[in-house]
């Protein structure tokens, strides 16, 4: 195939140049700038991950409140039943600065929020989850950095950072197994793999219940949407994401469909989910006993 364009060849793009052109009369987009572009994102259900790109240069201040617009984006589409969660780095200044860090994870605190050291890593932390299920968990994973260098904190400073003041995802370097997420957790500290799981519940919501839009609220297809969430469910039990509680006592999810009366004369159909989430193992605890 040979390309063909109607265009002189003085104006067709990309253009190549014969010498490095120096950039100049551009700037920086502003704060609204990001929030305008932030609530363009809720024009797609699909997205189930969003994070911005903040130059490195831009001050603290500036990045903490385009991070509070994409937890506003992320809860506010999760409220409409496309639920996402949002990526973002600790900046320059703050690496160093626990107390710095105590305070930007504060301020953007919220299970739909990952805050993530070192600086501009949220991309390839976002990256990483995105390639994963959303059952499995990104703790102690392997991660291409692409040339940012990993943090590299004592162990003392990530007792605090890693919970439970300070919930930060931190890509570290570890003896014998390299660059790895230590702990992947949201500000709030949640597991980033739970949020996840509980995600695609509500879209598989969203969607089997958008199927019996227009159809006559009658038994037969209440019933027959309880079915549906039941198998869809089911299939999440099966992949092992939906899982019953530890003793065995709870069921991994309880699904109900029913219409009151007053729901009945409005056209409401009411589904009640219960889901258990798969969780990883973040810690484990030895008793060692030694004998005579």
């Amino acid at each position: 195939v040979t390309g063909r364009s109607s265009l002189d060849a003085n104006a067709r793009l990309p253009a190549a140049t014969t010498v490095p052109v120096e950039f100049t009369d551009g700037s920086s987009p502003s704060v609204d700038d990001y929030r305008e572009a932030i609530d363009l994102l809720a024009d797609d259900p699909r997205i189930d991950l969003v994070l911005a790109a903040i130059e490195p240069g831009r001050d603290t201040s500036d990045v903490v409140q385009i991070h509070q617009a994409l937890v506003g984006h992320a809860v506010a589409m999760s409220d409409n039943g496309a639920p996402r969660i949002a990526f973002g780095s600790i900046t320059p200044d703050d690496a160093g600065d626990l107390d710095g860090i105590r305070d930007h994870s504060a301020a953007v605190r919220n299970r739909r929020m990952v805050l993530v050291a070192p600086p501009g890593s949220a991309g390839a932390v976002a990256g990483l989850v995105g390639r994963m299920t959303p059952m499995d968990s990104p703790t102690v994973e392997p991660i291409p950095m692409h040339g940012i260098p990993p943090s590299s904190y004592r162990e003392s400073q990530l007792n605090r950072l890693l919970g439970p003041s300070t919930n930060l995802c931190v890509v570290q370097q570890r003896a014998g197994r390299g660059v790895i997420v230590l702990k992947g957790i949201d500000t709030t500290g949640d597991q980033i793999s739970v949020t996840r799981v509980a995600d695609q519940a509500i879209r598989v919501t969203t969607a089997g219940a958008e199927n019996f839009f227009g159809r006559l609220n009658s038994g037969e297809a209440r019933a027959a949407l309880r079915q549906q969430l039941v198998a869809q469910c089911a299939r999440m039990a099966r992949a092992g994401a939906l899982v019953p509680c530890a003793a065995g006592r709870d069921r991994a999810f309880v699904v109900d469909v029913y219409s009151t009366q007053q729901d009945f004369a409005q056209g409401i159909v009411r589904i009640d989910i219960a889901v258990r989430p798969v969780r990883s193992i973040d810690y484990v605890y030895a008793t060692i006993r030694v004998k005579n």
